[in-house]
């Protein structure tokens, strides 16, 4: 460019050499900004190629896993997995459950079920009452085997009659029924004292709580810690009718936490913009990161983008120390989660979404920290595993909106301070 200004100064005046070479430098320029903006197309195209990519996957994966869970499996060969077989009561007591519950599909013999609804079914066989029924018949089936084969080998004719086993067969199927009793046994015992001892570690107020439920009680558990105490129960130990100098400062910290969060979405709503999270916003943030390197922009968009995102990211840590604080029983952490926004991948929905369900849940906390600490109850004085357990029975999704309008008229109606 040197050589072409310094042969038109030898030909023109100095004010049009001055604008030749503006013509120039305004050339050049538009040069780069055409090339940034074809590079910024380019990397967003490649972005977007890259996310359909990973959703087309994803979406594969899902098809594949749903196959999988769609795939079915005859009752015949499962009844092969159970001791006796088909015709053992274990095996009918675990069909009559499946089919109860309408996982029984139709096909040859017994049917079929898919491998989604057997892993139902093993859900459903994890109750309680299923699982000290099914014990109990299991002991009682192979007593009755051991029984059956200490005919056979006393003589008894009519035990005879009914087996077919002699001798060598005969002794190792009384060491195989007596190993499977002995297990059975086993099982049933260590089962019981299990169940045995959760029982013992609930606290009164949870068996209470639980014999009200029983009894046709519909409210929740903090909804029947207030009816208690306007009844004027003497019987309650969770509600102490004053909490601990310690755990009434770590209510009320988390209460200024929830306070704090709540104020904190607010300023991050005035901060935010849809576009931040759009393919068009990226690749504007992305071309004003280009251009300001090459001191073309200030990247005012690019800025307010890094911060606003830079704010949730933080902010975002903090929310999920609080509420985790607050929060009882792996569902609701899997809720928590689930809530968290990712700047980098959430959609605009996304975000909307998750943010409404933040305020949700840290309302919720602040309500449940209020009635704990309105009420007296002083989970510090609990063991552990009773902490755990009024977690579970009182969880932080009774304190959402649709229950918090209940427990609003609850603390009305009682003259409770909130």
């Amino acid at each position: 460019m040197g050589n072409l200004l310094q042969a038109i100064g030898r030909a023109q005046p100095a004010t049009q050499i001055e604008q030749y070479r503006t013509a120039i430098t305004n050339r050049e320029n538009e040069s780069l900004r055409t090339e940034a903006y074809v590079q910024a197309q380019k990397m967003n195209a490649q972005r977007q190629q890259k996310e359909l990519e990973i959703i087309t996957n994803k979406q594969k994966q899902e098809q594949e896993n749903q196959k999988k869970l769609d795939h079915p499996v005859s009752w015949d060969v499962v009844s092969h997995r159970f001791e006796g077989g088909a015709e053992s009561p274990m095996f009918k007591m675990t069909y009559n459950l499946a089919k109860n519950n309408g996982l029984v599909a139709p096909g040859s013999g017994l049917g079929t079920i898919s491998v989604g609804n057997k892993q139902k079914l093993d859900e459903l066989m994890k109750s309680p009452e299923f699982m000290a029924n099914m014990n109990r018949t299991r002991v009682d089936y192979w007593t009755n085997e051991v029984n059956s084969l200490a005919k056979v080998a006393s003589g008894d004719l009519e035990a005879k009659k009914a087996s077919n086993l002699s001798g060598k067969h005969l002794e190792e199927a009384q060491k195989r029924a007596q190993v499977f009793l002995d297990k059975a046994l086993f099982q049933d015992k260590a089962y019981a004292d299990a169940q045995k001892q959760r029982t013992q570690e609930k606290t009164p107020d949870i068996k209470n709580y639980e014999a009200a439920v029983a009894q046709g009680y519909k409210g929740k558990f903090n909804e029947w810690i207030l009816d208690v105490k306007k009844a004027g129960s003497q019987n309650i130990t969770v509600n102490t009718g004053s909490v601990g100098k310690t755990t009434q400062n770590k209510l009320e910290d988390s209460i200024i936490s929830g306070e704090k969060n709540i104020d904190m979405l607010a300023r991050l709503d005035d901060m935010y913009n849809p576009t931040f999270l759009e393919y068009t916003g990226k690749a504007r943030a992305g071309l004003e990161d280009y251009l300001s390197k090459v001191g073309l922009s200030n990247g005012e968009y690019l800025q307010k983008r890094a911060k606003w995102a830079s704010e949730v990211d933080t902010f975002t840590l903090l929310w999920r120390k609080h509420i985790t604080g607050v929060a009882g029983g792996p569902q609701e952490m899997k809720a928590i989660e689930k809530t968290v926004i990712n700047t980098k991948y959430d959609s605009p929905a996304k975000y909307k979404a998750k943010r409404e369900q933040m305020e949700i849940m840290t309302r919720a906390a602040i309500a449940k920290d209020k009635a704990y600490l309105a009420n007296g109850i002083d989970l510090s004085k609990q063991t552990p595993k009773q902490r755990e357990i009024i977690s579970k029975t009182d969880p932080l999704s009774n304190y959402y909106p649709t229950a918090q309008k209940g427990i609003d008229n609850l603390y009305e109606k009682f003259g409770l301070e909130k």
